[in-house]
């Protein structure tokens, strides 16, 4: 709105951006702050190229807040690096912003952890993450979404060519995210977020605006179109259970989970990287996990990666499950380890088709074989 965007041109090109980000939604994490206050950032540099410079203060406690509920305020603060730049290379009033970062840079050292903190974001943002797809670069993003890419970034090339680069206004920004994303394809929802915010706006006075207002011309016309495609829409939704927040099993133990509360266990749990925090949702304060996903967050990063050369079956996958005070070790059936667990003194107390759990030698639990059920839970 703060760009002026037409009605037309963000019914038309806002989807593209809402399918790319949708890739940001598949769990509810810390990250989804981030998403949120990258989105006023850039409001916030609206109201800046307009002359009107309140929103520092404002932004200087964002910055704040931001830092204590999720990492990805670096994300705010490269990106104020990027609007420097082009700032600068328009010739606009520029050294303003470089106050802005510093003042950024500081108010992150209001933290529990003082000045710790930037040793943290530093060691955080250089450590290799190799078994996280997260992290990986955009060849492993489906081929559909790989295409959804190219799209936008095609339409996103074609208007700043049209229009000249002067005139387009936040393009860097919306490049700058492009290529954090094709290195981490975690990056994604920020890039969707940037473009929806910038390339619609580019579109007027090009010849993409009369392809784009072309499906407008009728109005009776448009608004038949978007009732049909709404109801389909939502039909084909509530068709796949869309709409539901259900965990399944075959992603999260939902079973064994459910085991484990109705025999009232009590104790530590060796946990998948993948599966520990749904363990500790479900059954903390009485079972305590061995590793989760919230990675050097939480855990030193030397035990999630023992954690995961335990699953994989490396080399020393018996000592790391002897070395700790483990009770039971909760196996995904996929895992290598999974192979080689009934050739050890631990006793399976658990399975069904995606799950097993293993009790410690000594440690008696009655026998559950779930193998012929399904099931699935819900949020609470």
């Amino acid at each position: 709105r703060l760009r002026r965007v037409d009605f037309q041109e963000a019914t038309v090109l806002w989807p593209l951006a809402i399918s790319a980000f949708s890739l940001g939604c598949a769990t509810l994490r810390a990250q989804v702050y981030s998403f949120l206050f990258f989105a006023v950032l850039l409001c916030l540099l609206e109201l800046d190229s307009a002359g009107n410079r309140r929103w520092i203060a404002p932004w200087i406690a964002i910055v704040v807040l931001w830092t204590n509920l999720h990492g990805g305020v670096v994300i705010g603060i490269a990106t104020l690096g990027v609007y420097w730049i082009e700032r600068l290379a328009r010739g606009k009033p520029h050294l303003h912003i470089l106050g802005v970062i510093a003042a950024s840079v500081a108010a992150m050292g209001v933290n529990p952890f003082g000045l710790a903190y930037y040793r943290f974001l530093w060691t955080a943002l250089r450590m290799p993450r190799p078994q996280i797809t997260e992290w990986y670069g955009i060849q492993v993003l489906s081929r559909g979404h790989q295409a959804l890419f190219g799209l936008t970034l095609l339409i996103l090339v074609a208007l700043v060519l049209m229009r000249g680069w002067r005139a387009a206004p936040g393009a860097l920004i919306v490049a700058a995210m492009a290529a954090g994303t094709v290195l981490h394809v975690r990056m994604v929802p920020f890039y969707a977020v940037a473009w929806a915010a910038y390339v619609p706006s580019f579109v007027a006075a090009t010849p993409l605006e009369r392809i784009v207002r072309l499906p407008f011309r009728s109005r009776f016309a448009a608004t038949g179109i978007c009732m049909f495609l709404t109801v389909l829409l939502v039909e084909v939704g509530l068709g796949v259970h869309a709409y539901d927040l259900v965990v399944p099993n075959d992603r999260f133990p939902v079973g064994a989970v459910q085991y484990l509360k109705e025999v009232k266990f009590r104790g530590n749990v060796m946990t998948h990287f993948e599966h520990g925090g749904y363990v500790s949702w479900w059954l903390y304060p009485a079972a305590k996990v061995s590793a989760d996903s919230r990675y050097e967050v939480a855990f030193p990063p030397a035990i999630v990666d023992e954690s995961f050369r335990f699953y994989e079956a490396g080399p020393d996958w018996r000592k790391i499950l002897e070395e700790y005070p483990t009770d039971l070790a909760l196996i995904p059936v996929h895992t290598p380890v999974a192979a080689l667990m009934p050739g050890t003194q631990w006793n399976l107390v658990y399975t069904d088709r995606s799950f097993r759990i293993y009790a410690r030698p000594g440690l008696r639990l009655p026998m559950c074989d779930a193998s012929d059920r399904t099931f699935s839970a819900a949020f609470p």
